[in-house]
């Protein structure tokens, strides 16, 4: 048992090891292209010094929010100066995308709204629908699934009338999304399937990665922890490879969940701990807030119930800053299950009531299941049976519904398994050769030794305690 033990953990070492040099391999490999870019901004005009800007903001911002806010800020006040609308609008754009990804949620909606002010005075559609888009993932934020579904499908009609292929990826896995939080899973893998298709057809890595991540989080979601764990590796590689740091975090972060899941608890606590790592250095505090809640629970497993609460109202805290309905009804069930743990039933049924209050808001059948089944229990154990067969009348009745939702995710399983195979070994082949394999194979083998003289030393140590 003691070899089985130490291999997993030398694997995951193995892992770990690839995800930090992959990471310090991107940051020493993009300063070489910002360098010349800002000799190129020394010297540039105006219209082509915006599209530097816009370009070295696009560059930064899941890698350095700072700088790439710095960068649009510059865009902006060149673009006032000289009266230029329409990089007046992708300056806009570019600082609601950052305020979207540090989690300032207000300001992102605020700074999309000018952006599509400038656009919609320009006509251009291409940048309504974006903006549409974007605005559709704050509503999404914020709970309200009805309004951005209604956004999604605006902007999904402007990118088939664009025949904008690249934007219509996009905007079909963000309908997935909805679909998905609402507990759809069917509809939410058939979207996500089709923007998969789409980004493979581009190469666009970070949207593969997106499908395989969102997919992978389905998977999980339904008990199907190995085809989850396949596409999360799969996204994982994807963002180490474009050195998208926000979604390495979340692939990080999603992988420690689901390792919470399966109640192994240390490689949990280890990718939880990576995620938090990598959204402070970012100051995502969306992200920061939802790994604080997965922390929460590790703790609250492991025996350590004041870091627990600590952690857990941290979390709370930051979402209710951020008015994110979902994870505020998914803290709010979480501290409910750890005082129904301590028999503290009364106290839990008003943490379970007001999660439930906010997934009925947002028709968000994950969420409701589980506040049903909790309070149902907790009611039993108060010998108020009426209320207790109240809830769990509601849980049979939402169960049998989401089990056929979990039967039919199994069945798509399979289908997209073969359509997969279908699309070409030459796109798939395509993929590989620009994963950059060829870079990895030395570090490989340099692991490889590392992990033989390991085993060795292991054994040898096995048989010297044998002798004594």
């Amino acid at each position: 048992m003691i070899y089985i033990a130490m291999t997993k953990f030398v694997m995951l070492s193995f892992i770990i090891f690839n995800i930090f040099y992959c990471c310090i391999k991107y940051n020493f490999a993009q300063e070489p292209i910002t360098d010349s870019l800002h000799c190129c901004l020394e010297k540039a005009g105006r219209v082509t010094k915006l599209e530097f800007l816009h370009d070295l903001t696009r560059q930064q911002w899941n890698t350095d929010p700072d700088k790439a806010m710095k960068y649009a800020r510059m865009a902006y006040e060149i673009s006032i100066k000289a009266h230029d609308s329409l990089n007046l609008a992708m300056a806009y754009k570019n600082m609601g995308i950052i305020y979207y990804l540090t989690g300032e949620n207000e300001k992102a909606l605020e700074y999309y709204n000018k952006a599509l002010n400038v656009y919609t005075l320009l006509s251009d559609m291409r940048g309504i629908s974006s903006c549409i888009n974007n605005i559709g993932i704050i509503f999404k934020c914020f709970g309200e699934y009805d309004k951005a579904l209604v956004l999604y499908k605006k902007s999904l009609l402007i990118d088939y009338k664009l025949d904008d292929n690249k934007a219509l990826a996009s905007t079909l896995n963000n309908i997935g999304e909805i679909y998905h939080l609402q507990g759809f899973y069917d509809k939410a893998i058939f979207f996500y399937k089709q923007s998969l298709f789409l980004e493979m057809k581009f190469n666009n890595y970070d949207g593969i990665g997106e499908s395989f991540l969102n997919i992978g989080s389905i998977y999980q979601e339904n008990g199907m922890y190995k085809e989850s764990m396949e596409n999360y590796k799969k996204a994982l590689m994807l963002f180490i490879k474009t050195g998208n740091a926000n979604r390495i975090a979340l692939v990080c972060h999603d992988i420690g969940e689901l390792f919470y899941s399966e109640k192994v608890f240390f490689y949990s606590y280890l990718y939880a701990k990576k995620s938090m790592n990598l959204r402070q250095k970012l100051g995502d505090k969306q992200g920061i807030a939802s790994t604080s809640i997965l922390l929460a629970l590790i703790y609250e497993a492991l025996g350590y119930n004041d870091l627990a609460d600590e952690y857990l109202f941290k979390g709370l805290l930051m979402e209710l800053e951020l008015k994110n309905k979902k994870k505020i009804s998914i803290a709010l069930t979480n501290k409910g299950k750890m005082l129904y743990k301590s028999d503290e039933y009364d106290q839990a049924i008003k943490y379970f009531l007001n999660s439930l209050e906010l997934a009925l808001e947002m028709n968000a059948w994950p969420e409701i299941l589980d506040n049903y089944e909790y309070l149902s229990e907790s009611y039993f154990y108060l010998h108020d049976t009426s209320k207790g067969l109240y809830y769990n009348d509601l849980y049979k009745i939402l169960y049998d519904s989401i089990k056929k939702e979990s039967s039919e995710i199994k069945r798509t399983n399979y289908e997209t398994n073969n359509t997969l195979i279908a699309v070409g070994d030459h796109e798939k082949t395509s993929i590989i050769d620009k994963l950059g394999t060829k870079n990895i194979k030395p570090l490989i083998f340099l692991s490889t030794i590392i992990i033989t003289f390991l085993i060795i030393f292991l054994f040898l140590l096995n048989q010297k305690n044998k002798r004594n």
